[in-house]
This record gives C-alpha cells, structure tokens and sequence, in this order.
C-alpha cells in the first residue's frame, strides 16, 4: 500500500513527458520561429513585442528553458528603461 502514491507520481510523470515528447515539429518550429522574432524585437528595444513573442512561444513549447530566460531579460530590460525614464 505504501508504494501507490510513488507509483502515481512516477505514472504522471511518464504521461506528462510523453506529452511534451509528442509535440509535432511543425508546433515546436513556430515556437523557435516566435523565439527567434523575440529576439530581434529585443535586439531592437521593442520590449513589449518582444514579451509577447517569447510568451507565445512558451505556451506552444513549455519545455524550453531559454524562452522563459528571453521573457525575463525583456520585462528586465523594460523596468530599467521604465526606470530611467522616471528619473528624467
């Protein structure tokens, strides 16, 4: 009896892989295509676009860690440019 909850926790995790492995290559191409877009918006000091694109692309492919990283250095960006333009 004690190895059900272990059990179900392994179970849940092989279904939760098995979806993210399942995931076409087309889904996982427009991700890297709205990634890349993220970037470049970046790049560019478009942060709110940019916060978009990378936002996109993680509801499409969770599974990729440097979507999260991109989103979090726009809202960065864009905090620092919102704080220096209040000191002005």
């Amino acid at each position: 009896m004690k190895r059900w909850p272990f059990v179900l926790v392994l179970l849940f995790c092989l279904l939760n892989n098995n979806l993210l492995i399942a995931q076409t290559a087309a889904i996982k191409k427009q991700a890297g295509d709205l990634c890349e877009k993220g970037k470049s918006s970046l790049a560019n000091k478009q942060y709110d676009k940019a916060i978009v694109f990378f936002t996109n692309a993680i509801k499409l492919n969770p599974a990729v860690f440097k979507y999260y990283h991109n989103r979090g250095l726009a809202y960065l960006n864009k905090s620092k440019t919102l704080s220096s333009q209040q000191k002005i």
